[in-house]
């Protein structure tokens, strides 16, 4: 039986769907931006997700896109890079752990995540808050990485800095593509929710009890 792990992404729903455009232009303004090619990186910083790959990647992308921006959200072991990164250039933002309602505003000034390196749950925000996640084809993610459709809800770039770089630019260079792929990351929201995956899991201890 495919379960099809999840979790409630209701509240994170209810959440960005009452989020006003002022409350985002106010923190908009609050961090600075001034860029509309923002990049998310959202979760743990730890060893593992490899930060520093996502601030040198980010810094490449500015090199091509001027305007592009980085919101960093999150905690962890690894946070003073994303402290210094900030410290440094103003077009990177540390924000610090953030949940609630608080989370999705800072995630819906975002218009793709930036998670090269173990995705796991996350992309269920990402379906949830439409907002791409572009990761890269290696061994690091956790099993909900199969959720990803690549070129349809996601970007999967194979396992290099420069073939990375490349498609976030890419991604940023072409709006139709970008607002299909956040349609189609709303329209998987409905597929993979705890809703379901109980009723799979239901299914499958039912069909375990017939054959028996």
């Amino acid at each position: 039986t495919v379960v099809q792990n999840a979790i409630d992404t209701d509240e994170l729903k209810s959440f960005s769907n009452n989020v006003t455009e002022s409350s985002i232009e106010d923190v908009r303004k609050k961090l600075g931006l001034v860029g509309h090619h923002i990049a998310v990186f959202c979760g743990s910083i730890y060893k593992g997700k490899r930060i520093d790959f996502v601030i040198e990647a980010s810094r490449m992308i500015r090199e091509k896109i001027m305007d592009f921006e980085l919101i960093i959200i999150g905690d962890g072991p690894e946070a003073h890079l994303a402290q210094k990164a900030a410290s440094k250039y103003n077009w990177i933002h540390y924000v610090g752990a953030r949940f609630g309602c608080e989370k999705v505003v800072f995630m819906k000034l975002g218009k793709v995540m930036l998670l090269p390196f173990i995705v796991g749950l996350s992309i269920l925000d990402s379906f949830a808050l439409g907002i791409p996640i572009i990761t890269m084809d290696n061994e690091s993610h956790s099993p909900e990485i199969a959720y990803l459709k690549d070129n349809v809800n996601g970007i999967m770039t194979a396992n290099t800095f420069d073939d990375y770089v490349s498609s976030v630019v890419e991604m940023f260079n072409d709006s139709d593509k970008l607002q299909k792929l956040k349609e189609q990351c709303i329209c998987d929201s409905e597929k993979y929710t705890i809703h379901n995956m109980a009723g799979n899991f239901t299914d499958g201890i039912l069909k375990c009890l017939r054959n028996g």
